[in-house]
């Protein structure tokens, strides 16, 4: 199944559109432009990865944790689940008859596809039944193997570290080392990780630190010249339309902070730049991606929004171009989702 979603192709000749757009869906001069949602249906939480061959690779909190494949960041093609009923974790309960698993977040390490991921086990209506686990394959379509839980939301179970509702969980490595940021509404927290030889991953708790105040989940940071940007989504992600879910952004010299916004204002006091927020076609828009750079030096994001269009669909998966201004802070459009966007360049 192929999620096509507008990508239009025009005559040869044809002047080149250089500006997403925003505002209006109709036709703009382009050689290529795609239209948003790229994936239209229920997706939330993408993260993605660029294999060795060129192909992007999707995961979202879907199915057991959904996969796509693309070549072009744009066109996206069923691939599969992380997980089926019988390779599931058993440790994750059923909410409504479906396993609570969300925010994977892929990467290649050592040669293995590694999936980051957030597990509900615990007790309804706590966050302390909340953890991070990982699961480790050899080929990004897997299979997936489950390998276990690396951070506890429960103090009665190990690995606990005293940060409670630890989910949305985000993997960066830094000069040779790996480190994990985490968080969701108690606090953003990142730690270094240490990784044996077997893909056995631990944090390193005297490394742990908070970088964010507690009006934050799903941090994603990316280096860029000589900052780290620490990305985050504040606000209530339930509700449709009226979602108040929306990407902030704070950067800072050292990877575990301070993160400041323009005014040189803390993160960790909840002080931030917004990024995207919605409008009057997109809201609840959220939980970013890594950031994914394509062939021509431009940097994307993958975000999740609801769409009026298509109120029944959940959160779809959004794509935008992050442009970058004088002073080096990033934007979105016009500060809202794109409609019609140039597509990535990507090399064939």
């Amino acid at each position: 199944m192929k999620i096509l979603l507008s990508t239009i192709t025009l005559l040869l000749g044809a002047a080149i559109y250089t500006h997403c757009a925003h505002g209006t869906d109709k036709e703009q001069t382009a050689t290529a432009l795609f239209a948003n949602p790229v994936i239209g249906q229920d997706g939330p939480d993408p993260t993605v990865l660029r294999d060795t061959d060129g192909t992007f690779w999707l995961y979202d909190t879907a199915d057991l944790l959904a996969i796509w494949s693309s070549k072009d960041l744009v066109t996206w093609q069923r691939a599969g689940s992380v997980f089926n009923e019988e390779t599931r974790p058993s440790e994750s309960r059923y909410d409504y008859g479906k396993a609570a698993l969300w925010a994977p977040e892929i990467r290649l390490i050592r040669g293995k596809y590694v999936l980051f991921f957030s597990m509900w086990w615990g007790d309804v209506g706590t966050y302390d039944g909340h953890s991070v686990a990982y699961a480790v394959a050899d080929s990004p379509a897997g299979p997936f193997a489950f390998r276990g839980q690396i951070i506890n939301s429960d103090p009665d179970y190990p690995p606990f570290y005293g940060t409670h509702h630890s989910i949305d969980q985000f993997y960066i490595e830094d000069d040779g080392k790996p480190y994990l940021f985490w968080g969701s509404f108690r606090g953003l927290y990142a730690a270094e990780l240490a990784i044996d030889d077997d893909l056995a991953i631990a944090v390193k708790p005297e490394t742990i630190r908070q970088v964010g105040g507690d009006a934050y989940e799903g941090s994603c940071v990316y280096k860029r010249g000589g900052y780290y940007y620490l990305f985050a989504s504040v606000g209530d992600w339930t509700g449709g339309m009226s979602s108040t879910y929306r990407t902030v952004v704070g950067r800072s010299e050292n990877l575990f902070g301070p993160y400041v916004d323009r005014q040189g204002n803390r993160m960790l006091d909840n002080r931030f730049e917004v990024l995207i927020s919605g409008d009057e076609r997109f809201a609840g828009t959220g939980h970013n991606s890594n950031l994914v750079e394509d062939d021509g030096g431009q940097t994307w994001i993958f975000y999740h929004a609801y769409d009026s269009s298509a109120p029944d669909k959940g959160r779809q998966t959004m794509l935008d171009r992050v442009d970058w201004d004088d002073e080096g802070w990033p934007r979105v459009n016009t500060g809202h989702p794109t409609r019609i966007c140039e597509s990535p360049i990507i090399d064939r």
